[in-house]
């Protein structure tokens, strides 16, 4: 017994069975955790094209009610390089769907219709044509209104 012991001593180090099994359970954990990142990613993009819309339709929100007469029509929805989104009337939309999901949409298109009524309650129509489809949170064309 002291034998053994001596001589498991002087071994040290680990075997190349050790060593494959620790391999191939980190390959197995790998392997896993790959398709939850993937759909981590994929959430977090359909997010960001939610977030863009929003904006979108808030930033043409302020602009009617700040100036009701030139609030009205179509806007363009842009993100600068600092990440800022802004409105422009004139500019092409120079947005893209951060969706990797088959989403076709380039450019986000606001438009702005005064209301047809007068008095507190009413609102102007805001549209886009962006969609989302509430269960799986992908982007598309919008195919109506």
């Amino acid at each position: 017994m002291e034998n053994l012991k001596a001589k498991l001593k002087k071994q040290g180090g680990f075997t190349m069975v050790e060593l494959l099994i620790v391999v191939a359970i980190i390959a197995i954990l790998v392997a896993v955790s790959i398709p939850m990142m993937n759909s981590a990613l994929e959430r977090s993009r359909h997010a960001v094209d939610q977030t863009n819309v929003r904006d979108a339709i808030a930033l043409a929100s302020v602009n009617y009610m700040t100036d009701p007469d030139n609030g009205v029509g179509t806007f363009y929805y842009h993100v600068d390089s600092d990440h800022q989104g802004y409105i422009n009337t004139t500019e092409e939309p120079k947005l893209k769907s951060a969706c990797k999901c088959g989403a076709t949409v380039e450019g986000l298109t606001i438009t702005v219709t005064a209301p047809t009524g007068s008095g507190i309650d009413s609102r102007p129509t805001i549209t886009t044509n962006w969609e989302f489809d509430g269960t799986t949170g992908a982007t598309s064309e919008k195919t109506g209104s």
